[in-house]
């Protein structure tokens, strides 16, 4: 039985929990440059529907800060789709501590938001049936369509897998702009 399975348990308590303090860290980090977070589109995560939330992706902290900005019972049930090349280069530094905290990062990040483990192409038969099949049971999926960090400046080329997930499932997309995670949490371009 998943967490989402169990949302009065003691896993799903300690995701909030973790949830909570990675969002109060994020905002203790950035020094409290992330102001506002306007939620336009809320009226489309009421309800039970399938969403698939697709932002910009600027920082590590994207995913937290959509996650946080969620009603409760969409966070509980929320999965985050995770490309197994973009984690493999993330946890490849080449000092023994800096890979050591990469792997517990994106260990607790993993296991917090029950993330589908993408390996290889997006479009593959099994990555889209575990994205599917996530939504037929009602959970929601974060997808970042532009793949890797982008600018605050200029979106990359968005991916068509979003799209086409919306379509083979009847999920709605709902946009969202992340501005400043960029400048309050640096990254590593690759």
């Amino acid at each position: 039985m998943s967490l989402e399975d169990r949302p009065g348990s003691l896993a799903a308590l300690a995701w909030q929990v973790f949830a909570m303090a990675a969002y109060a860290g994020t905002h203790l980090v950035t020094g409290g440059r992330i102001e506002r977070i306007d939620e336009g589109g809320a009226r489309f995560l009421q309800g039970t529907d399938p969403v698939i939330i697709a932002p910009n992706h600027l920082g590590h902290g994207d995913g937290g800060i959509v996650a946080m900005s969620l009603p409760l019972a969409r966070r509980l049930r929320l999965r985050l789709i995770a490309d197994h090349h973009s984690i493999s280069l993330w946890s490849g530094a080449p000092d023994w501590r800096t890979r050591a905290w990469h792997r517990l990062l994106l260990t607790l990040t993993i296991k917090s938001y029950d993330a589908i483990v993408v390996r290889g192409d997006l479009r593959s038969s099994s990555a889209v049936a575990a994205m599917a099949g996530a939504l037929h049971r009602g959970d929601t999926i974060l997808i970042f369509p532009e793949g890797d960090f982008g600018t605050a400046e200029e979106l990359k080329p968005l991916r068509p897998g979003v799209a086409r997930l919306a379509i083979q499932t009847g999920a709605t997309i709902v946009p969202v702009r992340i501005d400043g995670t960029a400048d309050a949490m640096p990254t590593v371009r690759r």
